[in-house]
């Protein structure tokens, strides 16, 4: 059998046709340069590990949220509202308990006036805190008088006074007479002995108390 060689030459040839949709350099550059120019746009775009911008405008609320229509609109102390912000929103309502520890500072006024004939002791001006509930007491000093008529009086115009309570030798030497719970409110108060006998005294000691 013979064997006819053939000579092959691979040297392109600028005269060989390529095939339809053949890249050429000029291809190539145009697809390099839209290639840089997506690797430039993709840099430039916002990741998720960038800060994220958020607009909280259409944002949808949770419900029962407050918004400027349901905000609590301070009302009238004792008048009903639908927005109460008050423990007690209308008059006459359900009384609260309330527990713990209070304190209070109790008004008060006292005297001491010394009488070894009858007079007026020292009228008390209560006026600024006026009492009404009173204590007297009648001590002699040296030993009990041998009788006394003592009265606690009260008024509001300081001018003309009326017996709360009267304290006598039947009552006892040092003994503490109360008005109880009857009150006499007044403006001003004092003691007045009507008489004494001081016998072996040496005067009667009258202290009266006042109470808010």
């Amino acid at each position: 059998m013979a064997v006819q060689n053939v000579n092959v030459d691979a040297s392109p040839s600028p005269s060989l046709p390529l095939p339809t949709g053949a890249s050429t350099e000029v291809t190539l550059a145009l697809i390099k340069a839209k290639t840089d120019n997506l690797d430039v746009a993709l840099s430039t775009r916002t990741k998720p590990s960038d800060t994220q911008a958020i607009s909280a405008a259409s944002l949808p609320l949770p419900t029962g949220a407050a918004t400027a229509a349901n905000q609590i609109v301070v009302g009238t102390a004792g008048t009903p509202s639908s927005q109460v912000v008050s423990v007690q929103g209308v008059a006459g309502g359900t009384a609260i308990p309330v527990s713990g520890t209070f304190s209070a500072s109790v008004v008060f006024n006292t005297r001491s006036d010394t009488y070894t004939v009858p007079a007026n002791g020292v009228t008390i001006n209560a006026s600024t805190a006026p009492v009404k509930s009173f204590t007297i007491q009648v001590t002699g000093t040296g030993a009990a008088a041998t009788s006394w008529d003592v009265r606690l009086e009260g008024s509001l115009d300081n001018v003309n006074f009326t017996q709360i309570l009267q304290h006598t030798n039947v009552t006892g030497d040092s003994a503490v007479l109360y008005s109880g719970a009857t009150l006499y409110p007044n403006l001003y108060f004092r003691s007045r002995c009507a008489g004494v006998v001081l016998g072996s005294a040496t005067n009667i000691v009258v202290t009266i108390l006042g109470v808010a």
